[in-house]
């Protein structure tokens, strides 16, 4: 008799994040802070800002299973200082604000986005380093 033996060994995560609503709240009023500290109003693109709408159906902000993921705002007109409240978006990989007229200090609370591994400020007025946290 012949004898076969093929291992079926699959893995799959089990863990994810699901935030709370109070953290759905936070993200929101950080990303409402970015509106009016940019001047929003002026903004080229800003379809559902400031809405009922889920923040993931915001013009340029991406979620990974109902999570902010990235925001994506490069050459949209956003001019100001950036908020404090940025660094509350503790989910974030990836921040791409380039070519717009922000000005001011680069806040320390960026250096609160422990996940960031992408961030484009360029052709901006800011000042200041990067945190080094």
């Amino acid at each position: 008799p012949t004898v076969s033996y093929q291992p079926t060994v699959s893995y799959q995560p089990t863990v994810s994040y699901q935030p709370t609503d109070q953290y759905r709240q936070l993200e929101r009023n950080a990303l409402i802070a970015l509106y009016h500290s940019t001047n929003g109003q002026g903004w080229t693109e800003r379809t559902n800002w400031r809405t009922s709408a889920p923040i993931c159906d915001w013009y340029g902000v991406n979620c990974t299973k109902s999570v902010i993921y990235s925001i994506h705002l490069g050459g949209n007109n956003l001019e100001g200082p950036l908020p404090i409240e940025i660094g509350s978006l503790k989910t974030l990989v990836e921040l791409t604000l380039r070519y717009n007229d922000l000005s001011g200090s680069l806040p320390s609370e960026i250096g609160l986005l422990s996940d960031l591994s992408y961030l484009d400020l360029r052709s901006n007025n800011l000042s200041g380093s990067l945190p080094s946290e």
